[in-house]
């Protein structure tokens, strides 16, 4: 019994190793137990690679996930008891594509249980061939049928005609049998046969498709100009076995862009550059105006995409206008495009929809004005009118906060005097509320000062007590990490003939720019000197003279020897929120102050802004501050008039204790009577 077991164990392998059939065994779960060794050769696996993998995992199926979803569904149901059958491809080891009639087919054992199922794959590469021929026959005659009213053609890989229809006879102007061959070659404008002939070598080499514009000549004198297009067709192995193509007549469309660009020429000195494009967006026209705008010379642009030229990325609002004008015939916006060098332009567009005689739409014609110099004049006039909307509303807080302080500062002022015995303790304490009013009343002025705008008059002042007011300002709300240090002592500072405001605002915005270049702290150091200069300097652009020269320095990032070369340039920035309009704001007020500007800086050791100011030797007048208790009103009159309760009373309460008699009025009128 065992030999005769072993006998049929050598039968069954032989037969099961031998087949041509790719066969194997599976448990009721779908995982391997055997495969043959037509099925291991074909795709180069040991069993050992595949015994207990589930069968839709295993190499004969990788390249079709689909494949392997409906050979896991077939598994499922043959371990019903059902036979499975259906026709999948696959992928050999030497990447041959091949197609199997695939079947499953259940064991049973003795009690009808399914124990194992039978995979068995049968070769259908050559019918599946067959049915694939059948089917491109099949396809290509729907083409033909379909695209009739064109001229459609086959050839070979070299370029010979085997199949040509009556529109295309029709439009090269030659009997089917003249066509045929090489014979339609001979119909090809005798202008144009070079250049046809070179690119369909260069498509035939590079195995690409063919498309070109070009003439045909018919025996009877009449040139029909055609828009090519031929596409490959390759066999099984992907060699290249011939071309199918279109030949569409443009005979009209040429006559129409030629009109256009004679009638266009007209417009060639206008500085608006106008365009004329067909309906596929390939550029017909270019102008000098264009040429101007945008970079491109009219030979570098005609036949080219406008999508292509203007755009990385197509903007939503230009499929929206080629669908207006085609709806419409007209459209006009603003676009944003690109030129040669890759800088952005805003123009404005106006397209216009050009319609053959016919009433059908051959081309566009637009025409874009530059208005990249206006929209950014437009963006500063927004700015400015923000800034001035801000100004106001700050003064109207700062002049709200006022009222709100001087009541505080003068009864704080006030009640030492009305009361005499108070305690030390107490005193430090309104001491600590009058400085802290002080202090408040001091921003309130910066703010009114700032607000009050750019435009104002120039007076003799000293730049010093300016300086002092921002360091004040900024020591209150600059980081703490931020280390501020003056050297703004000296009491032989000369003079300057200044705008405060203006000047108020250069040093600010270079306070700033010190703290944003600081995130993690740092120093920020200001300070003043006189300057002479004995001869002009070149450098600075100033003449001979003296000068006071203010000098703000950080230890911030600093900047790149790049950078550092644009910092004054309109709407050049580093920030992310920056408008680049603050230091070329800075050397305007500085210049047209007679000064100059210079910086330094250097990356990881700080930056230093240097400004020269014209000086002027005029001696500072001295404050004289008397004494609050020195004033005496000897029983005067006054009349106070505010609209602020608060206000008056304060008033009046220092007024009465410096020896003054008060009368009160809310308003005008009141004052009047």
């Amino acid at each position: 019994a065992e030999e005769l077991l072993r006998d049929s164990e050598r039968k069954f392998r032989a037969i099961f190793d031998n087949t041509f059939q790719l066969m194997g065994l599976l448990d009721p779960a779908g995982r391997v137990i055997e495969i043959n060794r037509t099925a291991l050769d074909a795709f180069a696996v040991t069993l050992d690679d595949v015994v207990g993998q589930t069968f839709w995992t295993t190499p004969w199926w990788t390249h079709y996930p689909d494949v392997q979803l409906q050979l896991q569904q077939a598994i499922v149901q043959a371990a019903t008891g059902q036979f499975v059958r259906f026709e999948a491809p696959s992928v050999l080891a030497d990447g041959t594509h091949f197609w199997v009639d695939f079947s499953l087919s259940p064991i049973f054992d003795a009690t009808g249980k399914v124990v194992m199922l039978i995979p068995e794959g049968r070769d259908i590469t050559d019918r599946k061939q067959i049915e694939s021929a059948l089917q491109e026959s099949r396809s290509r005659y729907r083409a033909l049928v379909t695209s009739a009213p064109v001229g459609i053609f086959q050839t070979d890989a070299a370029g010979k005609c085997l199949f040509i229809n009556q529109r295309c006879l029709e439009l090269i102007g030659a009997t089917l049998a003249e066509a045929l061959g090489e014979g339609w070659a001979n119909t090809l404008h005798p202008d144009d046969r070079e250049s046809v002939d070179r690119q369909w070598h260069i498509a035939v080499q590079a195995q690409q498709e063919f498309t070109l514009e070009h003439r045909f000549l018919t025996p009877q004198g009449r040139v029909n100009w055609v828009f090519t297009k031929a596409i490959g067709i390759y066999d099984e192995s992907g060699t290249l076995s011939g071309y199918i193509g279109t030949a569409m007549d443009i005979t009209e469309r040429k006559a129409t862009a030629q009109k256009i660009q004679e009638q266009a020429a007209l417009l060639d000195i206008a500085t608006d550059a106008i365009i004329v494009r067909d309906l596929d967006s390939q550029i017909q026209f270019w102008n000098k105006g264009a040429e101007s705008i945008y970079g491109w010379l009219a030979t570098e642009a005609v036949g080219r995409n406008t999508t292509q030229l203007f755009y990385t990325d197509v903007p939503p609002e230009v499929t929206i206008a080629a669908q207006i004008v085609r709806q419409q015939d007209a459209w006009q916006g603003e676009l944003r495009k690109l030129t040669k060098t890759g800088r952005e332009v805003i123009v404005e567009s106006r397209w216009t929809l050009v319609r053959d005689e016919a009433g059908h739409p051959t081309s566009i014609l637009s025409v874009d004005t530059d208005i990249t110099d206006k929209k950014q004049l437009e963006q500063q006039f927004l700015r400015a009118q923000r800034l001035e909307s801000l100004g106001s509303l700050a003064s109207g807080i700062a002049h709200d906060l006022n009222n709100v302080l001087t009541p505080i500062v003068g009864a704080a002022q006030l009640l030492p005097m009305t009361l005499p015995n108070l305690d030390d303790r107490s005193r430090r304490l309104l001491n600590m509320l009058v400085e802290s009013s002080k202090r408040g009343s001091g921003l309130v002025r910066q703010i009114l000062t700032f607000a009050r705008g750019l435009d104002g008059e120039r007076t003799v002042l000293q730049v010093r007590h300016i300086l002092t007011e921002l360091i004040s300002v900024a020591r209150q709300t600059f980081p703490k990490s931020i280390e501020i240090q003056v050297n703004n002592d000296r009491e032989d500072l000369w003079m300057v003939n200044v705008d405060a405001t203006q000047i108020h605002q250069v040093l600010m915005n270079l306070f700033v720019n010190a703290r944003d270049a600081m995130p993690d702290g740092g120093s920020l150091t200001a300070s003043t000197e006189n300057m002479v200069i004995d001869t002009d300097s070149a450098q600075l652009q100033l003449p001979a003279g003296t000068y006071i020269l203010i000098t703000i320095a950080d230890t911030g990032m600093g900047m790149t020897s790049e950078i550092l070369d644009r910092i004054f340039e309109p709407f050049f920035t580093t920030k992310k929120t920056g408008t680049g309009l603050g230091l070329s704001t800075v050397q305007g007020i500085v210049k047209a102050h007679g000064g100059a500007i210079e910086v330094e800086s250097e990356i990881g050791r700080g930056t230093c802004f240097k400004i020269y100011l014209p000086a002027i030797h005029n001696k500072e007048a001295e404050s004289s501050d008397a004494a609050a208790d020195s004033y005496d009103g000897k029983g005067q009159l006054v009349l106070v008039v505010d609209d602020e309760s608060a206000i008056r009373e304060i008033a009046k309460e220092s007024l009465e204790t410096s020896n003054y008699r008060v009368m009160l009025a809310s308003d005008g009128i009141e004052a009047i009577d």
